[in-house]
């Protein structure tokens, strides 16, 4: 007489068909892991694909490296930077270029560009034929409304040279 010994396969596929209580209904182990394996590979996925697009795509920037604004027929402004600081201002009148010096140019922070004018000496029918010309700005975050206790900066020249920054803090 032989002793009947366990088949480890029979006994893991008995172990798999016993069943389980899930949702009211009786269902089988194999059904049960199946369903739950697809709720954890979906989850899974869904992480995947949020992670994937998430480190696929990143916007870059490219801080700009000149501004130029031009006032009519008049003239322009062109305002160069490097690493987000105002690094030389050159403006352009008539056939002239002026250039604003560089301790200036390094002490300028902000720049509202949309408040910015060219200014010069109303007995002169151009800027390029007065005696003085001056660029006039604001800075610092926009506001609504000027702001009344900040003046505007103004960069003078005189005679064809510059002359002087007010509204900002120069040694």
């Amino acid at each position: 007489m032989s002793i009947p010994t366990a088949n480890p396969v029979t006994s893991l596929g008995a172990a798999v068909t016993v069943l389980f209580h899930v949702g009211g209904q009786r269902r089988g182990a194999s059904e049960f892991v199946r369903r739950r394996m697809r709720a954890f590979s979906n989850i899974i996925s869904v992480l995947f694909l949020a992670c994937c697009t998430a480190a696929a795509h990143s916007d870059r920037d490219v801080p700009a490296q000149t501004v130029s604004l031009t006032f009519g027929t008049e003239g322009k402004a062109s305002f160069e930077f490097t690493n987000g600081r105002v690094r030389a201002i050159r403006l352009h009148i008539g056939q002239a270029t002026y250039a604003v010096p560089t301790n200036i140019c390094s002490r300028l922070r902000e720049i509202r560009f949309d408040t910015a004018r060219l200014c010069w000496n109303g007995s002169y029918k151009s800027a390029a034929e007065a005696d003085y010309f001056y660029l006039q700005f604001n800075m610092g975050p926009p506001r609504l409304g000027p702001p009344p206790d900040i003046p505007p900066v103004e960069l003078k020249f005189r005679n064809g040279k510059f002359q002087k920054a007010t509204g900002i803090d120069v040694p």
